[in-house]
């Protein structure tokens, strides 16, 4: 078990966005005059979501639980 999620880890570390990205997204996000729901912060998530929108819920929780199991 461990090893299966030191792997995953290891997965989403390389896919992951720099602090910097983050930082940025959270400081437009606390000085957004108009905030929105959601501030997305990098390739992975924007990839993740575009999936989404194309997907049933069902066919996205599998997707992601194949990508990390």
């Amino acid at each position: 078990m461990m090893q299966k999620m030191a792997n995953t880890f290891e997965v989403l570390m390389k896919n992951s966005s720099s602090p910097d990205l983050l930082s940025n997204v959270v400081l437009k996000a606390v000085r957004d005059e108009n905030p929105t729901l959601r501030y997305l912060a990098g390739t992975d998530v924007e990839q993740w979501l575009g999936a989404k929108r194309n997907m049933s819920d069902e066919e996205f929780h599998k997707m992601m639980a194949q990508n990390f199991n």
